[in-house]
């Protein structure tokens, strides 16, 4: 029987690599052969220090003998496809069990609906557990516990998270907030996304959605993260707009979509 660790009570533990004391976020988050998350052994820094050595090793090699550097690509191709049916299958499975439609407007697709936290813990767990398909696994292997998760669309969840509350239980409070909220900062960042959203034609391209709390901008040919990371705005939504509107509001590359069909577009590109 394997030796069962408590490590609620643990803020810290010693890297076996490199010897040092650090603290538990410094370390990847696994899971014990009993079940229970636990810490690596071997914190982050030293895991990278040898994924580096064992790719650089392993790319020389496939260069040398076969003239490719990370794998045959019609393997990884096939591989990749297999992994996106698994993920898939397992998505599809999580969203059933919680009921299969989102809770709040009753959208039914797939690739729109998501897990939201009830008691608006997602960030938390997140760094437990995972994003996506991991914390699927994760509710799967928790049996699907009913307390503190249910099925949101894209559009409600992102709605909630971000402004506190959804448009199909109060209406939309976005231009108001604009023009009266006692927080200039506020006041300020909905002006100029309101601006960007009108500069687009004010509602979704495909669906037709006009709210603000659902709107966002679409990278027509993908790569919008590489994008912002190479303009330095990667986590800034507001200096992307203001990156926009200094443009002049190009439409080749972007258009407006909300929450919903960007999830859906970006599921059709991959798949």
């Amino acid at each position: 029987m394997p030796r069962r660790v408590d490590w609620s009570g643990v803020s810290t533990r010693v890297c076996t690599k490199c010897g040092l004391t650090k603290l538990l976020s410094e370390f990847k988050q696994r899971y014990n052969r009993i079940g229970d998350p636990a810490p690596d052994s071997v914190c982050k820094v030293c895991c990278s220090r040898k994924d580096a050595r064992l790719y650089r090793r392993k790319a020389a090699y496939n260069l040398a003998c076969y003239g490719y550097v990370a794998g045959p690509p019609d393997k990884r191709t096939e591989q990749n496809r297999r992994m996106r049916e698994r993920n898939m299958r397992l998505k599809i499975e999580v969203i059933k069990e919680y009921g299969g439609t989102c809770e709040c407007c009753g959208e039914t697709g797939l690739a729109a609906l998501t897990i939201d936290h009830i008691n608006g813990n997602g960030a938390s767990e997140r760094r437990l557990f995972g994003l996506g398909t991991r914390f699927y696994r994760y509710l799967r292997k928790a049996g699907y516990p009913r307390n503190g998760y249910r099925v949101l669309c894209c559009n409600c969840n992102f709605a909630l998270g971000w402004f506190g509350y959804c448009p199909h239980q109060v209406g939309s409070q976005y231009e108001l907030a604009a023009m009266v909220s006692l927080d200039r900062g506020t006041r300020y960042r909905h002006r100029v996304r309101i601006r960007t959203f009108y500069a687009y034609g004010g509602e979704c391209v495909l669906c037709g959605e006009d709210r603000p709390e659902f709107l966002n901008i679409h990278h027509i040919i993908g790569g919008g993260n590489a994008e912002r990371r190479e303009l330095g705005i990667a986590t800034d939504g507001i200096a992307f707009y203001r990156y926009l509107e200094r443009l002049g509001y190009p439409r080749d590359a972007y258009m407006l979509t909300c929450s919903n069909c960007n999830r859906k577009e970006l599921y059709n590109t991959k798949n």
